[in-house]
C-alpha cells in the first residue's frame, strides 16, 4: 500500500492549459498585454502627415494597464502637443493622468518631439524619464 499523496499532474495540466488559452485567445482589451514571437512590428509611416493638424489635446478613450488597481484609480489620461517657437518640426509634449486616491493627484510627464528628417512622418520623443522613446 502506498502512502503517497495525489499526483500533481492534474494541477500542472490545468495551469498549462490556462496559460495556453491565455496565449491563444489573448485579447488586449481584457489583459492589457500580448504574447508574440519575434520583434515588435514597425508601423507604417504616413507620407502626408501634417504635424500642425495633430497639435492640441488628445484624450484617451480607454486606459490600459496590467495593473488593475491603476486602471481603477487612474482617470482622464491625455496628451497635449504644442508647437515650440513656431517651429514646424518640434513640439512640446505633456502627458498627464489624474489619480483619485481620496484626493486628486496629477501625474505629469513632459518632454518634446522632433521630426526625423530622414523618415517623413516619424517623430522622436524625448521625455523626462530615463531613456529615449520614439514613435
Amino acid at each position: 500500500m502506498s502512502t503517497m499523496g495525489p499526483s500533481p499532474l492534474p494541477v500542472l495540466s490545468m495551469v498549462l492549459v490556462t496559460l495556453l488559452m491565455l496565449m491563444v485567445f489573448n485579447h488586449n482589451d481584457v489583459l492589457g498585454f500580448q504574447f508574440e514571437l519575434g520583434f515588435c512590428p514597425r508601423p507604417k509611416l504616413m507620407n502626408d502627415f501634417n504635424l500642425t493638424k495633430y497639435l492640441g489635446t488628445w484624450h484617451q478613450q480607454k486606459f490600459m494597464t496590467n495593473l488593475p488597481l491603476l486602471s481603477s484609480i487612474g482617470k482622464c489620461p491625455k496628451q497635449t502637443l504644442a508647437s515650440i517657437n513656431n517651429q514646424a518640426d518640434t513640439v512640446s509634449v505633456i502627458n498627464s493622468l489624474t489619480f483619485d486616491l481620496g484626493y486628486k493627484y496629477n501625474f505629469v510627464v513632459k518632454g518634446f518631439g522632433k521630426a526625423v528628417p530622414e523618415e517623413v512622418g516619424k517623430l522622436e520623443f524625448n521625455l523626462r524619464l530615463p531613456g529615449k522613446y520614439s514613435t
